[in-house]
């Protein structure tokens, strides 16, 4: 409890900080912690999500299975989607596919906090806070 107040404030004074055209200030609500609760259905759910990706499943269908997994599993599951698809796009042997997957993976996170009115959660990983 102590590490997601800790968290909030440092988004929410990062945010505050931000220079002129950033869109202003951030209120996050709270935190959703990927790495505790349920993660071995996250990972579960991220490792189809990318086998279904990388077979050509469309990112549509990846967005249906997170609604269907619920907020914070399914908010989850998109935001480790674009920590592994980052970290593919860094690689040096990255296509230029590796960097529009960053993109759609964002696009679906954002598009899907807009949707179930979480555009105040964060969702946070191991690799950082979406």
């Amino acid at each position: 409890m102590v590490n997601k107040l800790i968290l909030s404030a440092a988004i929410v004074i990062a945010a505050a900080g931000c220079e002129v055209g950033c869109g202003g200030a951030v209120v996050v609500t709270s935190v959703i912690d990927c790495t505790a609760r349920n993660r071995d259905d996250i990972a579960k759910l991220v490792d189809q999500a990318v086998l279904a990706i990388d077979g050509g499943a469309s990112w549509g269908d990846v967005e249906e299975t997170a609604w269907q997994a619920g907020r914070d599993i399914g908010g989850c599951v998109l935001a480790e989607l674009v920590d592994v698809y980052t970290s593919r796009a860094a690689r040096p042997a990255a296509s230029v596919s590796g960097a529009v997957d960053v993109t759609l993976a964002r696009s679906a996170l954002l598009d899907f906090k807009r949707q179930s009115g979480s555009e105040h959660v964060v969702f946070h990983t191991g690799h950082g806070d979406h």
